[in-house]
């Protein structure tokens, strides 16, 4: 594992917070190719994989978002209510489930989640 520092984390909408991940020290982070994700261990020792969404030519830094899930078993909801900028965390080296073709003249990628429970912690 990977020790990364929060270096940034900001709310994208009503049910997703983005945090940029950079090195605990100076240097470059392992590549990775678009569709890549990552193990993520969360405060409360559970370990979750979330997509990469930075440019993979940005080995400073690695990019995630997270949706709270209504039925979280723990892992997105300690990523919401637990981590904040400065925390350190442990995560993989990127792996990549859904390579892109190289010679594809237009690649589209996309995610989805289901938001149809309601959630009490946000109102």
């Amino acid at each position: 594992m990977i020790e990364v520092k929060v270096i940034h984390k900001r709310r994208e909408a009503e049910w997703v917070y983005s945090f940029v991940l950079a090195p605990v020290q100076d240097g470059t982070l392992p590549s990775f190719s678009a569709g890549a994700h990552i193990d993520v261990q969360t405060p409360n020792g559970l370990v979750r994989q979330y997509s990469l969404c930075n440019h993979p030519d940005e080995n400073h830094r690695y990019e995630i978002a997270v949706l709270l899930d209504p039925s979280s078993r723990g892992g997105s909801q300690a990523m919401h209510l637990e981590v904040e900028e400065g925390d350190i965390l442990k995560v993989s080296e990127p792996r990549n489930l859904f390579m892109l073709e190289n010679t594809a003249k237009r690649s589209l990628l996309f995610a989805g989640g289901d938001r149809s429970h309601s959630n009490s912690l946000y109102g």
